[in-house]
């Protein structure tokens, strides 16, 4: 995490989601009831590196236009198999 503190107490994630389907969403609102993540969405990486806040965000989790097409693609090897995997 690219943190300028050393122990905090919450990491800040920021989340630019181009898919905005309901899976996409599904997973941002999955990461917003962890505790120890503050999570803000952007529109774009514009947005991101225009805030205010960048210096203290620990990390940007992009979600592309396909998730919905790729996750589709994916099989239970993708998912369980190791070094094999399509994950991995």
């Amino acid at each position: 995490f690219l943190t300028t503190k050393q122990n905090p107490d919450s990491y800040r994630v920021a989340i630019i989601d181009s898919s905005q389907s309901d899976l996409s969403q599904r997973v941002v609102g999955n990461l917003r009831k962890h505790h120890d993540l503050e999570v803000l969405t952007f529109p774009n990486q514009a947005a991101v590196d225009a805030t205010d806040t960048k210096d203290h965000i620990s990390a940007v989790l992009t979600i592309g236009p396909t998730f919905v097409e790729k996750v589709d693609e994916l099989n239970m090897r993708d998912m369980l198999g190791g070094d094999a995997g399509g994950l991995a």
